[in-house]
């Protein structure tokens, strides 16, 4: 490392550290009532491309709507305009003041593996709400770009979850919620047909299909964005950042070889700007 490129990181880490919640964070006219139907939910979703969704009563934040709550109530001829917003909204989130610095609030969401924190006043109104994509942003920005950075190897997933074409919506639902997965790869005889994830099964639930006659082949995205695992964290976050993907396989001499997902790479990235060394000049970042 060059005596310019550790300035040029010292100066990032000391900008990550003065960086205020409300310079990044995303604002939000997204808004769910406690009794809006889950139709609303889904149909909110996808107009706005949000990972969770604010459920807002008298004004104020009362709590938030993740992607697999939704699909808890994914069922064979369910009802789903009398499933109440209320019924899947969680409680528990962070959430911080607009003057909490960057990194104490991304230290507090990589610890509780949260990946949505939302923002507001004194009086319980929401504000914005920062999520990895808001992370992604600004690890894009060219002060935060380092050379060398951590290839995709050092923070990808081996264990990836696989299903074949065949596999129907409703065992999907299940094998995501079981493993607390948002993707699934199609495979079959050993080939990469496709992916689904858990958005792409949520955007069923308005079309009222038959879900033990439908199949993950059906809803699959068949054209397949990947990398390999020799490839740079900073090549990723592009990916990231402009298809607002949450995984990318990782496949190498042809083979699928592990997933990478966003929360790890966001961790990896953050972790290697906080505790970087380079052992020929003992440069340690940690005294920064």
């Amino acid at each position: 490392m060059t005596d310019k490129s550790k300035e040029f990181l010292k100066r990032s880490i000391e900008e990550l550290r003065l960086i205020k919640i409300d310079k990044i964070a995303s604002q939000t006219d997204s808004k769910i009532h406690e009794e809006d139907s889950i139709l609303d939910v889904v149909e909110e979703l996808i107009i706005n491309s949000r990972e969770v969704l604010p459920v807002i009563k008298n004004n104020e934040l009362i709590g938030i709507i993740r992607k697999n709550k939704i699909a808890t109530k994914i069922e064979k001829n369910k009802d789903y305009e009398k499933i109440k917003a209320k019924e899947i909204m969680e409680t528990n989130f962070i959430s911080c003041s607009l003057k909490d610095p960057l990194n104490k609030i991304l230290e507090e969401a990589i610890k509780n593996n949260s990946d949505t924190i939302v923002i507001f006043k004194k009086n319980k109104e929401l504000i914005k709400i920062l999520d990895y994509f808001d992370i992604i942003e600004l690890f894009t920005n060219t002060k935060f770009i380092i050379e060398n950075p951590p290839i995709l190897r050092d923070c990808m997933d081996t264990t990836v979850i696989i299903n074949p074409p065949k596999t129907n919506l409703l065992n999907l639902k299940e094998l995501f919620l079981k493993n607390n997965s948002n993707y699934s790869i199609i495979l079959e005889e050993g080939s990469i047909k496709g992916i689904v994830t858990l958005k792409d099964l949520i955007n069923q639930i308005p079309k009222n299909i038959d879900l033990e006659k439908t199949f993950a082949q059906t809803i699959m995205s068949p054209r397949i964005i990947s990398m390999h695992p020799g490839e740079s964290l900073n090549e990723a976050f592009k990916i990231f950042k402009e298809k607002r993907f949450n995984q990318i396989p990782l496949i190498a001499e042809g083979k699928l070889v592990g997933i990478l997902k966003i929360n790890d790479a966001i961790k990896t990235y953050y972790q290697f700007l906080l505790n970087i060394k380079n052992p020929k000049n003992d440069f340690d970042i940690q005294e920064i």
